[in-house]
Parts: C-alpha cells; structure tokens; sequence
C-alpha cells in the first residue's frame, strides 16, 4: 500500500471520553499535514453491530492505532481467599489487583495482528501492557490528565513506518526531508517558525510538524491560514 491508513480502536465510555477525544483530534491534525496518513474509527453501537462495523471499517487497513485506557482491576486465582463466614464471597490485598484495558480492545489487537498490521498501542500509565501476541512489542505510554505529552512519540512513530507502508515517491521525499531536518527544526524558536513569503511547501509543512508537536493550535493554524495545504 502507498500510505499509511489506520483504524483507530478505543473505548466508548464517558469517563474516557476527553482522553480519546484529545487523540482523535491530533490524528486530524496529522492527516492534515498531507504527508499520507489518513484514519478511521466505530462509533458507539451495540455490541454485534460494532463487531460487523469494525470488520468492515478495517478491512483495507495496514495500521492499528489502539487507546488502551484503564477499564478494569485484574486479578490472579491464587491471589483470592475465601471470606471465612460467607463463602461466596473472596477477598485480596489491594496490591495483588492490576489494572488492565477492556478485553474488547485487546480482541481488536488480536484481529489486527491476525491480518499483519503495524500497531502503535498506546498504554494508559499505570495499566498492564497488552500481553499475549502483541507482549513484544513497542508501546507507548500516556498520562490522562495529560495525553498531549505523547504526541511528539506517536508522530514519531507514524512517521517510522511509513519505509515499511511503501510511500510513493513524493511522501517518501517529504518523510526523509521530515527526518534529516528534524533536529534543526528542534532548536528552532516559535518566532522562526512564523510563516513567511519565500517559504516552499516543504518549510510549511515543517513548521506545521512542529507546532503540532509543541500543541501549539494558534500557531498550526497561523500556518493554515498562510498555505492551504
């Protein structure tokens, strides 16, 4: 495939609402940098129609993006005693309990390892990795309070995999520009990164990298504004 498309898997409850919200909207922001990344994601629906959307939805995909929030407390069989008066009823040290993200999540890293897909998992801090198949490999961690922090990471590695989807010749250019340019872009103040008029469309989109990297909205859309990507 020529681009990188991914479907993008995470949970649909209110209390991780504006943790996957946050995500989402930089997936846009990354799609909008034009350098051929596009995603996709079910919605909200009951649980056989979200099984059938999701297979549809990620059939002509060659990524799986997973938000693996904390959902659940874990806990191994050996760890749990029996209450000595009610007997239905077991009871465990607190630090035996591990938290783990929803079993539905890990069925759609299973799905997308089955059909050979690159992963990007990204890991609440504080919850069990995925284990199993997907036990070796990479992930990374975010903060709820604070996701944005693993935007710099996630682009990264978005932008590491694109050898791996074949890019056409013009994506591949950009993303070998992208990393040869990197480190000086890095050093660079945010009033150096202020659109001017003898810039060519490899210096926006290297200014937009960045700003996007810093969270920095005005200035992702101060460079919109000047070039309509």
């Amino acid at each position: 495939m020529n681009q990188l498309k991914a479907f993008v898997g995470h949970s649909f409850t209110e209390d991780d609402d504006a943790v996957v919200r946050a995500f989402l909207e930089f997936f846009d922001k990354v799609k909008k940098m034009n350098i051929g990344f596009s995603w996709e994601h079910a919605k909200d629906a009951e649980p056989n129609e979200l099984a059938e959307k999701v297979l549809r939805l990620i059939e002509d995909k060659n990524l799986f993006i997973g938000i693996c929030t904390n959902k659940e407390a874990a806990i191994l069989p050996d760890k749990l005693r029996k209450c000595r008066l009610k007997k239905k009823i077991f009871k465990a040290e607190a630090n035996n309990f591990y938290s783990k993200t929803s079993d539905w999540i890990i069925q759609e890293i299973g799905l997308a390892i089955g059909r050979r897909m690159d992963l990007i998992l990204l890991v609440e801090k504080g919850i069990r990795p995925p284990g199993g198949l997907q036990g070796n490999i990479e992930y990374i961690t975010f903060e709820r309070k604070a996701p944005e922090k693993s935007f710099c990471k996630i682009l990264d590695m978005i932008q590491s995999l694109f050898p791996k989807a074949k890019p056409t010749s013009a994506t591949e250019t950009e993303i070998r520009v992208l990393s040869e340019e990197k480190t000086e872009i890095k050093e660079q103040t945010e009033e150096m990164l202020e659109p001017k008029a003898d810039w060519d469309i490899k210096r926006y989109k290297l200014a937009l990298m960045r700003m996007i990297k810093n969270d920095n909205e005005e200035g992702a859309q101060r460079i919109n504004n000047a070039y309509q990507f």
